[in-house]
């Protein structure tokens, strides 16, 4: 089980992959994370031109499978967009802001 598939099983989600289904839900978070690895990766191989033609090759193979999939599913940037948005929001919800993690010792 990769961390996506941990992550839709996971309540805090449960509302999003009922609304915009489990494949959407899935690819826009790996798409979140294949950008975050993207980054990582850029940053480590500035400087070797090996390096980055195969980050940009992996990049492009990547944008390439994904774009083909809302084409097939017909998933438009706006969906996209929204799902994207209502995953973040489901996270933010699940995030206890600090002044609420007090503990109050009660005598």
């Amino acid at each position: 089980m990769n961390g996506t598939e941990e992550d839709l099983a996971k309540d805090w989600l449960q509302p999003v992959v009922k609304e915009y289904g489990r494949q959407l839900v899935e690819l826009v978070m790996n798409v979140a994370m294949a950008q975050q690895a993207a980054e990582t990766l850029g940053s480590r191989v500035a400087g070797w031109p090996q390096g980055a033609y195969a980050l940009k090759v992996l990049t492009a193979a990547f944008n390439a499978a994904s774009t083909a999939l809302c084409e097939k599913e017909g998933w438009g940037e706006e969906k996209l967009s929204r799902c994207q948005q209502a995953i973040q929001l489901a996270w933010a919800g699940k995030i206890v802001p600090a002044e609420e993690r007090k503990i109050i010792l009660m005598h």
